[in-house]
């Protein structure tokens, strides 16, 4: 980061990012993005290009326009080309796209609510024991809208838009206090996490070397780095050659013989599907983050898989039935969240005195404590912090939920966002998600019960913002005050810039995903979001109506167990300096996406070990080009096949993280 420290204007840090045709080229760029996302996942079948925290699309588009524009208007003249802070304007707006077009929110904030009536069925009984107890206003009211919206328009007919006015208006009163919180948050604990604890923030690395600009040239260091180059060609190549051969047979019925990236093999009588993928973009990120971490991360991602095919041998169970989102059965998401819960406690516990100042100012009406550029002074973030929770809970309890738990559930779920965002900007492990979601958590402390019909039926529409999290905004403003630091550019206007983007990818999402939709018929669009995914949550609640659960001591005995297993790692890691394993390792490795990934994390560690112990420092800073040109390269050939496949016509082609 120090290199983009030298090359920043210094006029930066005292002057405004936002300038006119910063914030017309990040309309322009977010809208493109907006539809290019939902056209990716139905209308192309293609790859998954906003669905986590790489955050794909929004790299692919900075990249081109980088290459393509920003390089020509400076070929024309200094004073055309985009300063640091008007890219970092487009690149937040990109980013924030990114964390709401599909999965981030608007791909479950249509088909869920709707697909409750729509997939109701005699069979199950949903009309009479659920859609009572579900608000109308939370969904179209008419039904032939949501019957034509998973099936596809009849020859003829119009969208009808206005039957969605009302539902994503209420919708829109529950984001507003979601998204100011999460802004809050992140405002609260930015100095904590930058200027304290000096955390690394390996995902804003990449957009951080793409700003760098040097005077008199057309591109800047990262583009003129050879290492960067190499990097770049390794994944686009190999999986430009795999892509390519499924067009060939596509089009001609010529085969390509592919580059095979992953293997799977079954140990322990089969208990035990062990993956090995490899991830140009998780071996390029993992190769910056600390060697304790990334180390820690994949040994816990064995021991969890063998705990997992132990309890399988042995037929050790607690409890019946599927919970939505959760890692690994009841068991290993018990101990996940356990562990994800503690590890942000003692976080939040070790930030007590800067927290302590933050109220102190925040009463007073005094500045940031230790003076310095924030979003948001003190008492603003306490204001927001306590302004958008309350709206989330009297939304929540108008949704159904019980007075007493709505705002158990709000704490719950943020302080899960928050364990996450901290994991992200700490470990650089750009794709986990919670091992339990906070209404499945609420549902073993206090059983079903507690919450009555309607207020298990609103659990169950909480998975339309809190259930598959696997990106949001939280996770982007916290990167945003990283590289506002780094760039000296003033955050508040940043504040602003992300807040318009959120509503600008809503709008935009919501009519590229209703347009798909219609045209195209969600159900044979994408069989997940439109089929698999609104029964999930439904299902759920009509077999804790049927068969309602019990507060579960098991599931908490294990939740203790997880928890007490970072304890004692957090210890040895304070005390020791020898000590090799991070608590950190715990709660990443009960995340179900790093059981795909692991293997990819154990060879970034590995390469980096081996690259230290050989070079040293000197070393590794003269090769992370190499695998940042990795990771923009993975991201480059998912952006350039998705272009192919719209150009063509031609569908499943798919390159993946």
């Amino acid at each position: 980061m120090s290199d983009a420290d030298l090359n920043a204007d210094p006029a930066e840090g005292t002057s405004s990012p936002i300038t006119l045709r910063a914030i017309l080229v990040g309309v322009l760029l977010t809208s493109l993005l907006c539809v290019m996302c939902p056209a990716s996942l139905m209308a192309v079948k293609g790859s998954y290009l906003a669905c986590d925290f790489t955050l794909v699309a929004a790299h692919f588009l900075f990249f081109a326009f980088i290459l393509l524009v920003n390089s020509l208007l400076t070929a024309v003249g200094p004073g055309w080309a985009f300063r640091p802070g008007e890219l970092l304007t487009v690149y937040l707006m990109l980013a924030i796209g990114c964390n709401v077009t599909t999965m981030g929110l608007v791909a479950y904030l249509l088909p869920t609510p709707a697909g409750l009536p729509y997939y109701a069925s005699p069979e199950n009984k949903w009309a009479e024991s659920i859609c009572p107890y579900v608000p109308t206003w939370l969904m179209p009211a008419d039904e032939e809208t949501i019957r034509y919206f998973f099936e596809g328009l009849p020859t003829g007919a119009s969208i009808p838009w206005s039957q969605w006015i009302v539902p994503l208006l209420w919708w829109g009163v529950f984001l507003l206090g979601l998204y100011s919180v999460m802004f809050a948050l992140t405002v609260v604990f930015r100095r904590q996490w930058i200027d304290r604890e000096h955390l690394v923030y390996p995902l804003a690395q990449l957009p951080m070397e793409m700003m760098q600009q040097s005077p008199g040239r057309r591109l800047g260091p990262f583009f003129r780095n050879g290492y960067m180059w190499v990097g770049f060609a390794i994944p686009f190549l190999i999986y430009g050659w795999n892509c390519l051969g499924q067009l060939l047979t596509e089009t001609s019925g010529y085969h390509l013989p592919r580059i095979v990236l992953y293997r799977g093999f079954g140990l322990m009588r089969r208990t035990w599907w062990l993956r090995l993928r490899v991830s140009f973009t998780v071996i390029g990120l993992v190769y910056l983050i600390n060697l304790p971490i990334s180390f820690s991360i994949w040994f816990f991602s064995l021991v969890q898989q063998f705990e997992d095919a132990i309890f399988k041998m042995i037929g050790l169970h607690i409890g019946t039935g599927y919970s939505p989102y959760s890692t690994g059965g009841p068991i290993l998401a018990s101990q996940g969240i356990g562990a994800m819960l503690t590890f942000i406690g003692i976080s939040v516990w070790l930030t007590r005195g800067h927290l302590w100042e933050v109220f102190r100012c925040a009463v007073r009406n005094e500045g940031p404590p230790g003076g310095g550029d924030e979003a948001m002074s003190p008492r603003t973030a306490v204001l927001v912090l306590i302004g958008g929770s309350v709206l989330m809970g009297a939304w929540l309890v108008r949704s159904g939920l019980p007075w007493v738990y709505a705002p158990l559930l709000v704490v719950v779920i943020l302080t899960i966002f928050l364990a996450i965002t901290r994991i992200v900007v700490e470990s650089g492990v750009p794709l986990t998600r919670s091992p339990m979601i906070g209404s499945v958590f609420l549902i073993n402390i206090f059983g079903s019960n507690a919450f009555g019909t309607a207020g298990v039926a609103a659990l169950g529409m909480t998975c339309v913002w809190a259930g598959d999290v696997r990106t949001f905004a939280m996770c982007t403003s916290a990167h945003a005050w990283k590289l506002s630091d780094s760039l000296r550019i003033r955050k508040r206007p940043l504040l602003w810039v992300m807040a318009f983007a959120v509503v600008l990818s809503i709008l935009v999402s919501s009519w590229a995903t209703l347009k798909f939709a219609y045209t195209l018929g969600g159900c044979n669009a994408n069989r997940w979001f439109f089929v698999l995914g609104p029964q999930y949550p439904w299902r759920y609640v009509a077999r804790l109506l049927r068969q309602p659960q019990d507060p579960s001591w098991g599931r908490m005995g294990f939740m203790a167990i997880g928890a007490a297993a970072v304890v004692v790692l957090t210890v040895l890691h304070h005390r020791f300096t020898w000590w090799p394993l991070h608590p950190i390792g715990i709660p990443v490795a009960m995340a179900g996406p790093t059981e795909w990934f692991w293997f990819s994390i154990f060879l970034g560690w590995l390469v980096k070990r081996i690259i230290m112990w050989v070079g040293g420092a000197q070393a590794f800073q003269r090769t992370k080009p190499l695998f940042l040109g990795m990771v923009l390269g993975n991201f480059a050939s998912q952006g350039f096949w998705f272009v192919i496949s719209w150009l063509t016509g031609i569908q499943d082609i798919r390159v993946p993280i």
